[in-house]
């Protein structure tokens, strides 16, 4: 995955069924090596710019899932990436650790949507 995909998707410029189609081959494999049982499956993010996570384009994000623009499975590979990257900066740590929280729960729409009221 590109940081400059990432910070075009978060500011709104690549919108959601863009990004997802994109990266659909990333997600895929993704998802095949954390099938495997005990198996991890690394992140990969090219790219040397920084990507900024403001409340504003971490809302956006949530959104897109909320209204069905944006997979499940989509969502939670990037906030993976967005939480594992040293080069992601997140606006104030409440959005960082949301987003981590996230991630390890087998989270549904309602959860999201008590996130969203929250940012």
């Amino acid at each position: 995955m590109k940081r400059s995909d990432i910070s075009e998707f978060l500011k709104g410029e690549l919108v959601p069924e863009e990004f997802q189609s994109k990266y659909a081959a990333e997600l895929d494999k993704h998802l095949k090596l954390l099938s495997k049982r005990g198996a991890s499956a690394p992140v990969c993010v090219t790219g040397d710019q920084y990507i900024f996570v403001s409340r504003v384009s971490f809302r956006r994000v949530l959104q897109a899932f909320v209204v069905g623009t944006l997979r499940k499975e989509m969502l939670v590979y990037l906030l993976d990436v967005l939480t594992l990257d040293a080069k992601s900066i997140f606006a104030d740590q409440a959005i960082k650790e949301m987003a981590m929280n996230l991630v390890d729960e087998n989270f549904n729409e309602k959860d999201v949507e008590e996130v969203l009221a929250k940012v």
